[in-house]
């Protein structure tokens, strides 16, 4: 049983870690400047490029409104930005 227990949390941590990188590498593609934070136009230029390649969350654009309350939502520092502990912990928060 310890075995099996090992292995299965082993599978679980790579599974972690390979969701991770997959953030990691979104975050990036919204961060445009590379500054460690995203702003509401990299948030608003970020939906408008998915929409116009065929990739959307709600399969439909965004609204300015929507993006706004986003960013309410995950701003927990309320600076204007989206930080990378503040994106990582909105993600792994709603992916659980």
């Amino acid at each position: 049983f310890a075995r099996t227990f090992s292995q299965v949390r082993r599978v679980q941590e790579a599974s972690a870690g390979g969701k991770i990188k997959r953030l990691r590498a979104l975050f990036a593609r919204l961060d445009r400047d590379s500054d460690g934070s995203v702003s509401v136009d990299e948030l608003q230029n970020s939906f408008v490029s998915m929409v116009s390649s065929g990739f959307t969350f709600r399969q439909e654009r965004m609204s300015d409104a929507d993006i706004v309350r986003l960013m309410k939502q995950v701003d927990r520092d309320r600076d204007g930005r989206i930080s990378y502990d503040e994106f990582m912990e909105a993600m792994l928060d709603k992916a659980d």
